[in-house]
């Protein structure tokens, strides 16, 4: 299990994340663009997709992070 912490609204949050949860956030730096994110991570989370379904799936992974006040995306 891995554990990741955050401060919301003057309260520490603990959520448990998976490990190509834990790598996505690790790479995430506001600058590098979601389909780098995607190539950095396939070798290692993309067992049975091909590199445009996981490239989808990260898209999808990076909406929800946002969605959950994980992480911030600039506009493209």
């Amino acid at each position: 299990c891995i554990l990741a912490f955050r401060h919301l609204s003057g309260a520490l949050h603990v959520s448990a994340i998976n490990e190509f949860t834990r790598d996505l956030l690790q790479l995430c730096d506001g600058g590098t663009a979601v389909d780098d994110l995607a190539q950095s991570l396939f070798s290692r989370h993309g067992d049975g997709l091909s590199e445009e379904e996981f490239s989808l799936n990260c898209r999808a992974a990076v909406r929800q992070l946002q969605d959950l006040e994980w992480i911030q995306c600039r506009p493209q």
